[in-house]
């Protein structure tokens, strides 16, 4: 009798554990995943009030998507930006590239990067901290246009991915 009735407390205390698992969870909302080669960060200037609608139209693309590469031809084209992507010799073996474009106001002059998994989401987070040249404010038409790039460890096409980005004063710590 008396094992039937250890048995019971061990198996109640092993449910009472199972149920309150969820109710504190300390666990992280995001991991870092590893970054295995950062790209400069390169940026063009551009006189707003001279785009195209076309030309307009391709930044607005260009700027609200984040890209994941994985053969050559997937490369997103920016005609503001040369980028040649083809003689940075990228072995796309079990590798890909994040790439993604954002608008800056001021001129960039340093930037740091991040990749992320968050769980809450459920996808993957290229995070771009930029910082700019706060004194070098560009009029009402002009702005930066900024490619970011990293490579990671391969990432499947269908797979959710989205950028995360801030912009700050130039500071220490950035690349």
């Amino acid at each position: 009798m008396k094992a039937i009735v250890r048995n019971a407390g061990v198996c109640g205390g092993i449910m009472l554990a199972l149920a309150s698992c969820g109710e504190n969870d300390d666990s992280p909302s995001r991991i870092a995943l590893p970054i295995l080669w950062e790209f400069n960060q390169e940026s063009a200037p551009l006189d707003l009030a001279e785009l195209t609608q076309d030309e307009k139209d391709d930044i607005k693309f260009l700027t609200t998507k984040t890209f994941v590469v994985n053969e050559y031809e997937e490369f997103p084209e920016c005609g503001f930006i040369s980028d040649d992507w083809e003689a940075k010799s990228i072995d796309f073996e079990d590798r890909s590239v994040i790439v993604n474009y954002q608008l800056c106001a001021y001129r960039p002059v340093g930037h740091d990067y991040g990749w992320i998994y968050d769980y809450n989401e459920d996808e993957r987070q290229f995070v771009v901290s930029t910082a700019v040249d706060g004194d070098f404010l560009l009029d009402d038409d002009m702005a930066y246009i900024v490619r970011n790039a990293i490579m990671v460890n391969e990432v499947a096409p269908d797979t959710p991915v989205s950028s995360v980005f801030s912009v700050g004063s130039l500071s220490a710590g950035t690349k």
